[in-house]
């Protein structure tokens, strides 16, 4: 496979947002655009990178805003816009899709979110669903009600102001998710993340992944999974697109398979018409590095090979 970096003008008006494009080496079949997740960056998707371009699949990701080498100064990661955040962050993956479709206008287009980037990928699918062929949602979430987060984050941040890192409110994110798996690896914290015992000892010494998320970041969150759960958002989905839910059966995140049944229930009312769920046995929240992720990788291409259209002679 080939690397190319990707760089493109955030729509904040004043970050350029920094990723990379992976190229197969035979002409390509579609394309995959990966929303890395909370508090991690598109590099983090390397490995997955490789799987699906040795698949035939052109790959492509940016750091989002707050993230990796989008923000590189760790004092500025996870402080987002309050008013306009969860826009600027969906509009981003919109900048890079037209990028990268205009390279390739006969590819085949899934977009792939990841946690936080799932809920993303949730509501850009509702702005800008038409023309893709696919869409992969892991480990999502469902938030019966935001009003509680909102409301908290802003009172903090009245006092304290919108960049400050509070551990009260990371206590009730995800600061809690590790108490069902303390004791079960080399208690970095992050155990949550999967049960693979490597996993969460690279993440912990990844100078890019674990630092604390902002009050203005917890709330941009609340505001993505309220604009993705809203009914009329959920009807204007294209109802023919295909969508697939992973999650592991132990993933915090999702409450436990609780989460994505849900998600999938609500596009299954809003009327798509092609939505599969898979939930892997004792696996935790990322899929992706968890000890089935070979299992994850077979079915994620499986996927894209139904939905994806080989376009001959793209190069």
């Amino acid at each position: 496979m080939t690397h190319e970096d990707i760089k493109l003008q955030s729509a904040d008006g004043k970050t350029t947002c920094i990723g990379d494009i992976w190229l197969p080496k035979d002409v390509p079949c579609g394309i995959v655009q990966i929303v890395h997740g909370m508090v991690e960056h598109f590099r983090c998707y390397d490995q997955v990178a490789e799987a699906l371009t040795s698949a035939g699949y052109v790959v492509c990701g940016i750091d989002q805003l707050g993230h990796g080498r989008t923000t590189p100064h760790a004092a500025q990661r996870g402080i987002y816009d309050p008013k306009h955040g969860a826009d600027y962050l969906i509009e981003d993956q919109h900048a890079l899709r037209q990028l990268v479709a205009e390279r390739f206008p006969k590819l085949p287009y899934v977009m792939l979110g990841h946690s936080m980037g799932s809920f993303v990928v949730r509501c850009y699918i509702a702005r800008y669903g038409e023309g893709l062929a696919g869409a992969i949602i892991m480990g999502t979430a469902w938030m019966a009600s935001v009003a509680a987060p909102k409301i908290i984050t802003s009172i903090i941040a009245r006092f304290h102001g919108w960049g400050y890192r509070s551990a009260f409110v990371d206590s009730m994110g995800t600061g809690s998710y590790n108490k069902s798996f303390e004791g079960t690896g080399a208690n970095t914290g992050y155990e949550w993340l999967s049960s693979d015992p490597a996993r969460p000892i690279s993440y912990a010494a990844d100078p890019d992944c674990g630092w604390m998320f902002s009050v203005s970041g917890y709330y941009v969150i609340a505001q993505l999974l309220e604009e993705a759960e809203r009914p009329a958002v959920l009807m204007r989905i294209p109802h023919e697109l295909p969508v697939l839910i992973l999650s592991g059966e132990q993933d915090p995140v999702g409450e436990s398979g609780k989460g994505p049944r849900t998600c999938a229930m609500a596009l299954r009312k809003a009327g798509l018409l092609d939505v599969t769920i898979k939930l892997y046995p004792n696996a935790r929240h990322e899929l992706h590095n968890e000890r089935c992720r070979q299992d994850v990788r077979a079915d994620v291409v499986k996927f894209l090979e139904k939905v994806c259209v080989p376009a001959g002679g793209e190069q």
